[in-house]
């Protein structure tokens, strides 16, 4: 969803009109969405937008809404069916395929020979408030003894305890953050870790602005190879990826090639070993890999306005 609201942002800026049709959607997203200046509409089935006239529209599909089946049907409605997704080996029935993964080449993926295609992290589509944020809020002095845990996945719990058990012992003296798309219980998650109270912090819901304020003052950050890692790359922040979905490995491999990284690979059952050695690196590297990452930012910017460029004509 985050990238198909920043996608709409820059459509609307450039004077096309733009609503969201949602299979599902949060109370609190809706609300943003409708303050934004968008029409929402929650749809009960895919045949219900699939009946409406797309004969004049430019129909944006979200690859984690609606599945590539729904191409084939919205080809034959819409003026124009493009799909927003992350690289899962599947078919599309689409003009246009916007995928931000790196280290991808255009025959890996399944598309008509017509279909324009945006491939690489040129295309990651970072959320508006969130590089305003980092544009207005300066880089304060980093906090040495913190560091900063930002949770991905849906098994958010699990993940964040065995983390926590590890960043423990590599890290006795630092508080740690933990950064959480939902509240965990605090409590819970400490005595499962082990941990005591006064070592960690626990952060949910934040808006940009605190969110890139954390991400500036802390001193690295964990997390795996998904939109978070990359929204942290515009506050300029030493980071430890790895991955926990398959297809973050070559995003994985291309961000440690391009020096954005620390890459300890499997993030799902990390070893201490290898986070004391990625430790290490960022820490001597830290200047060096944020001035790399604030680059990534720009490019994602000229990106942006490309794919705009692509579709403006026919809003």
């Amino acid at each position: 969803m985050s990238r198909c609201r920043t996608l709409a942002h820059a459509l609307w800026l450039a004077g096309c009109e733009v609503q969201f049709y949602c299979a599902k959607i949060s109370n609190s997203t809706r609300r943003e969405l409708e303050v934004s200046g968008f029409h929402v509409f929650l749809l009960q089935t895919e045949q219900e937008f699939l009946d409406a006239d797309l004969s004049e529209s430019v129909v944006v599909v979200d690859g984690y809404q609606f599945g590539p089946e729904l191409g084939g049907a919205m080809k034959k409605r819409a003026w124009k069916t493009v799909y927003l997704d992350d690289y899962r080996g599947v078919n599309y029935d689409c003009d246009v395929l916007i995928c931000n993964n790196e280290g991808l080449m255009r025959s890996q993926l399944s598309t008509p020979e017509y279909c324009k295609v945006f491939l690489g992290g040129r295309y990651v589509l970072i959320k508006p408030e969130v590089l305003r944020a980092a544009r207005c809020l300066r880089h304060g002095a980093r906090i040495s003894k913190s560091v900063m845990l930002v949770a991905g996945g849906t098994n958010q719990k699990a993940w964040v305890i065995r983390m926590l058990g590890l960043l423990g012992k590599l890290e006795p003296r630092a508080v740690i953050w933990v950064l959480t798309g939902r509240r965990l219980s605090a409590v819970n998650v400490q005595r499962a870790s082990g941990l005591p109270l006064k070592k960690l912090r626990f952060f949910s819901k934040q808006s940009a602005t605190q969110m890139i304020r954390r991400y500036q003052r802390a001193g690295y950050l964990v997390a795996p190879a998904s939109t978070v890692l990359l929204e942290a790359f515009a506050a300029g922040i030493p980071a430890i990826s790895g991955w926990i979905a398959q297809n973050q490995q070559t995003s994985l491999n291309a961000f440690e090639a391009q020096g954005l990284i620390a890459n300890i690979g499997d993030l799902r059952v990390p070893e201490l070993r290898e986070l004391r050695a990625a430790r290490s690196s960022v820490l001597k590297s830290g200047v060096k890999m944020a001035r790399l990452q604030e680059a990534f930012i720009r490019e994602s910017l000229a990106g942006t306005a490309e794919i705009v460029q692509e579709l403006l004509g026919e809003c």
